[in-house]
């Protein structure tokens, strides 16, 4: 290997300054040349921004015997829809990514921050060179860390199977891929949109292959899919669809279990090939609408903006220190912690905000927030991105002051409590939820008394967490469900009332553009308060 011709003076001392006179001119020029290039080597180094000191690969040295997971590589924008990563893993492990692998199968898009909460919507991309290998294990490529970049927003590695390189940068819904290939007469990339049911379509005339996938960890709705089109800049000259890794000579498109397809080309010797990749929970035009994040924007446009949304979250901590080690671990780990909350909402055709529920498979407006049927009260609704980001940051740590009141059946002997219990889906009726021994999604419930009566009590309730039913069942579950609900209370229910007696009175928030606490009240409703009225004649 060639020494670089700088190394041997990067030592040179500033008084090796004072000693140039008595050096002949022709080396003056060479000392001074060098005393210039090393203050300008280390003024860049002063200048290094907060993403440079992350490394998507530090926590990625693991197994099993020695952690219950670990972490991958993802490169992603701040609280992105979507993350990419490499994929060194069998389709479906949940270690998709170690670091003392030596191969890789493809380019991933992921959604979770670790294995061991495995994976949804996955699919990936693979590049090659030679023989059309579709297989997972055939067309794995060697790589070597030495030529593998990972930033937050930027990832590179060289494939030595098929003398090609590999980047991708992307946006929150989106990816750009950058494929540099040798001269090939055969040059390929094959899609793989897994198992458990997916669909495949290539459309030569656009250039263009669109799918979806429905693999998944369970929890969601019969209709989840994730949608995905690939664009490509480059016509082709091969295509095909295949299932279980054999090629469909007839079709151009398939439906079933394990669907993929594979697009070819010639290409020239450092030619590089384009892609664009978006992805939707809703639409296959939802996701032609999510490209639009690109649009005619360069890869290296793409991923320069990326650099500077990162620069902009990373930068809001300044951390001064002489020690870059604690420098790398500490931005390292702040990239990851704002990796989560993912935002889960897409923008429709008419720019409003929408999202894909993944509680009941419809395809819901901007609301922040949901409360149950029945239930009335305050909503806060968003009316542009950056301000549902903002307020479902706040939800998702729990930091939203939300005030609920109830009536309920029967008495309390102390003026507060609180229920504290995991809440997942009824063991037996999928429709209910219920507190449940084991798995489920924790929750806490405090509750003060606002006013007793003979049979039934008047609470306000707090809420730490926010679960689907999470008051209605809390409550039912220490033997006090709420008066009117036809689902958690008796089977008898009050038919006086409009609708059950929950009412989302207060809300409280840090407002997105001023950054000042601000707290809304709603008055309880007519039926509400009548059935107060009647409670209290009764006594």
């Amino acid at each position: 290997m060639k020494q670089n011709p700088l190394n041997q003076y990067s030592n040179i001392s500033p008084q090796s300054i004072h000693i140039i006179n008595l050096i002949p001119m022709n080396y003056k020029k060479i000392i001074l040349a060098l005393t210039v290039a090393t203050s300008i080597l280390a003024g860049h180094a002063q200048q290094k921004e907060p993403v440079d000191y992350v490394n998507p690969l530090m926590g990625t040295d693991s197994k099993i015997s020695l952690s219950n997971g670990n972490t991958y590589p993802a490169i992603a924008r701040p609280w992105g829809m979507n993350f990419w990563m490499p994929q060194t893993g069998k389709m479906g492990d949940g270690w998709a990514y170690t670091y003392t692998s030596d191969k890789i199968r493809g380019f991933k898009q992921t959604h979770q921050p670790s294995p061991w909460i495995n994976d949804y919507g996955q699919f990936s991309i693979m590049p090659m060179t030679g023989r059309l290998k579709i297989d997972q294990e055939q067309r794995a490529s060697w790589f070597s860390h030495k030529a593998e970049k990972a930033m937050p927003h930027y990832y590179s590695v060289y494939l030595s199977e098929y003398n090609l390189t590999t980047e991708i940068t992307p946006t929150e819904r989106c990816a750009y891929f950058r494929f540099t290939f040798p001269q090939a007469d055969k040059a390929y990339v094959v899609v793989d949109a897994f198992d458990r049911g997916s669909y495949i379509k290539v459309i030569p005339e656009e250039q263009k292959i669109v799918g979806y996938t429905t693999r998944n960890s369970g929890g969601v709705p019969q209709n989840f899919r994730n949608y995905f089109v690939i664009v490509f800049d480059k016509p082709f000259t091969f295509n095909k669809v295949w299932a279980d890794y054999h090629t469909v000579e007839k079709h151009l498109e398939l439906q079933s279990n394990h669907v993929g397809a594979a697009i070819g080309f010639s290409t020239k010797k450092g030619e590089q090939v384009h892609a664009r990749v978006a992805s939707s929970f809703i639409s296959p035009e939802q996701a032609e609408l999510n490209l639009k994040e690109i649009g005619v924007k360069s890869f290296d446009q793409t991923k320069e903006e990326g650099r500077r949304a990162w620069n902009d979250i990373l930068g809001r901590i300044r951390v001064e220190d002489d020690n870059t080690d604690r420098l790398r671990t500490f931005y390292s780990c702040m990239y990851r912690s704002v990796l989560f909350p993912r935002m889960f909402h897409e923008v429709n055709a008419q720019g409003e905000t929408v999202h894909y529920s993944p509680y009941n498979g419809e395809v819901r407006p901007g609301i922040v927030h949901r409360i149950d049927k029945d239930t009335s009260g305050l909503l806060v609704v968003a009316k542009d991105n950056e301000t549902h980001l903002s307020l479902s940051q706040q939800f998702a740590v729990h930091s939203i002051a939300r005030v609920y009141h109830t009536v309920v059946y029967g008495g309390f002997a102390a003026d507060d409590g609180f229920v504290e219990g995991n809440i997942g889906r009824h063991p037996v009726d999928r429709k209910r939820m219920a507190v449940v021994p084991k798995g489920g999604k924790a929750a806490y419930t405090a509750y003060h008394v606002e006013e007793r009566f003979p049979a039934f009590t008047h609470l306000s309730v707090r809420l730490r967490t926010g679960r689907t039913h999470q008051i209605r069942v809390h409550l039912a579950s220490i033997g006090h469900p709420v008066a009117g609900d036809a689902v958690y209370g008796p089977r008898k229910v009050i038919t006086q009332l409009e609708g059950q007696c929950l009412h989302a009175k207060t809300l409280g928030f840090i407002h997105p553009a001023t950054g000042a606490y601000v707290e809304f009240d709603s008055p309880l409703p007519e039926y509400f308060t009548a059935f107060i009225g009647r409670l209290q004649k009764e006594m």
